[in-house]
């Protein structure tokens, strides 16, 4: 099942910058509450569950409202008031698991890394489901039909199940610039005119070059 990215960067994306920001040892940390959660919530069959659950906290909430990641990063906040925040906020409305998750989390001072917890857990759901992300940026909105053939063709040249993070982006003039891990496709008009470009500067180089030696070699006839 695909799903679109509403914003310009992707999770993976905002989570790397958090890092930056954190630092590397909140990478690490991260990765150790990730798996532990990924234990609990893959032997409860719950792993879909809850990797909505984390994505719905980061993207919905932690990242579009200020207000809730700076509560969660106010180390000012006793545990208890965060705890019975937590509880009121999402008991209920998450699995038990996500929210005894976050709890774990306040406890031990970490509610800051949730948005790298999250990063670390999809990758691990991901590859648990064979799944891989692909990253896709277009100069309009693809068509269900395009969209369709192109996970089709994705799923039987990569054998595994994609999926898809689009992103609107009108400066590439036309086509689309596809990212799979570390393989990069472009197929933009924008890199089309810029390879265009390069070559024009680059024959024109050769011929200038190439009349210079036929000058120079005249010259010493």
């Amino acid at each position: 099942m695909a799903h679109s990215a509403s914003q310009p960067n992707s999770t993976s994306e905002r989570a790397a910058q958090r890092l930056s920001v954190l630092g590397v040892g909140a990478e690490r940390i991260a990765k150790v509450y990730a798996e532990a959660l990924f234990r609990v919530a893959r032997d409860a069959q719950q792993l879909e569950t809850v990797a909505e659950d984390l994505h719905f906290l980061t993207d919905q909430l932690v990242q579009m409202d200020p207000q809730i990641r700076d509560y969660f990063a106010n180390a000012t906040i006793s545990h208890r008031e965060k705890s019975t925040a937590i509880e009121q906020a999402f008991r209920g409305r998450l699995a038990d698991i996500t929210v005894d998750f976050l709890q774990v989390l306040n406890s031990h001072v970490r509610l800051e890394i949730l948005v790298c917890v999250e990063a670390a857990f999809r990758e691990l759901v991901d590859e648990h489901l064979r799944r891989v992300r692909v990253r896709l940026r277009s100069a309009i909105p693809l068509t269900d039909d395009a969209r369709g053939r192109l996970i089709d063709f994705l799923t039987n040249r990569l054998q595994l199940q994609p999926v898809l993070e689009e992103t609107v982006d009108p400066d590439l003039l036309g086509g689309f610039v596809l990212r799979v891990a570390d393989w990069l496709y472009d197929g933009s008009v924008a890199y089309q005119l810029e390879s265009l470009r390069k070559q024009l500067l680059e024959r024109s180089s050769h011929e200038i070059q190439s009349r210079g030696d036929r000058f120079s070699s005249a010259n010493g006839n």
